[in-house]
C-alpha cells in the first residue's frame, strides 16, 4: 500500500531505511542506470550523505584511494591513447602537464608547441600561431609563423581573401 502524499518518516525510521539492504540495492541500481551521465551538485551531495557510514572492503578502499592519488591518470590510465588527440576544431593537442599554459587536463595545442620550439621561447597568451598554407593540421615548423595578436591574424586572413578574389590565386 503506497504511503499518503506528504507523509514523512520519523528521523529514526529514515536512518533505519537508509541502511537497509533493500534501499542500498535500489540506490546501486539507480547508480547503474545513471552511469556516464552528469549529476547536479545537490544530487551528488545527497548521494555522498547517503553513503556515509557504509562499510567498504579493503579492496574497495584501495581502489578509491588509488583514484584519488592519480594512479589511474595520464599514461597509467587503461584508456591512454598516447597523449595526442585531435579536437573537433581540427587542432591536435599534446599531453604536457608541466607546460605553463596547458589546459586543466594537461593538454597544449601542438602547433603552438612546435612554434615555441622554433622560436626558442614560450609564446605569450595573446600571440597567435598562424598556419601559412591554411591547413590547420599541417604543423611543420616552416608552415608556422608567430603573429603578435588576433587582430593581426584577422587582417592577414582578410588580405588573403582579397588577393584570392582579385586574382585566381589560391590560399597561401
Amino acid at each position: 500500500m503506497p504511503l499518503p502524499k506528504g507523509f514523512r518518516f520519523s528521523k529514526e525510521a529514515r536512518e533505519k531505511r537508509k541502511k537497509s539492504p533493500r534501499v542500498l540495492e535500489h540506490m546501486r541500481n539507480l547508480a547503474e542506470k545513471r552511469r556516464g551521465k552528469k549529476l547536479s551538485k545537490t544530487h551528488r551531495k545527497k548521494i555522498s550523505k547517503s553513503l556515509i557510514g557504509i562499510k567498504r572492503s579493503k579492496k574497495t578502499k584501495q581502489k578509491i584511494s588509488q583514484g584519488l592519488k592519480g594512479l589511474h591518470s595520464g599514461n597509467k590510465h587503461p584508456n591512454w591513447q598516447g597523449g595526442r588527440y585531435k579536437e573537433s576544431n581540427g587542432y591536435f593537442y599534446i599531453h604536457i602537464p608541466n607546460h605553463p599554459f596547458c589546459n586543466s587536463h594537461g593538454y597544449y595545442p601542438e602547433h603552438r608547441l612546435i612554434l615555441e620550439k622554433k622560436l626558442g621561447r614560450y609564446l605569450k597568451p595573446n600571440e597567435v600561431a598562424h598556419h601559412i598554407n591554411g591547413i590547420i593540421d599541417d604543423n611543420r615548423p616552416k608552415n608556422l609563423e608567430c603573429l603578435p595578436n588576433i587582430s593581426e591574424h584577422f587582417r592577414l586572413h582578410k588580405r588573403y581573401k582579397q588577393l584570392s578574389r582579385d586574382s585566381s590565386l589560391k590560399y597561401g
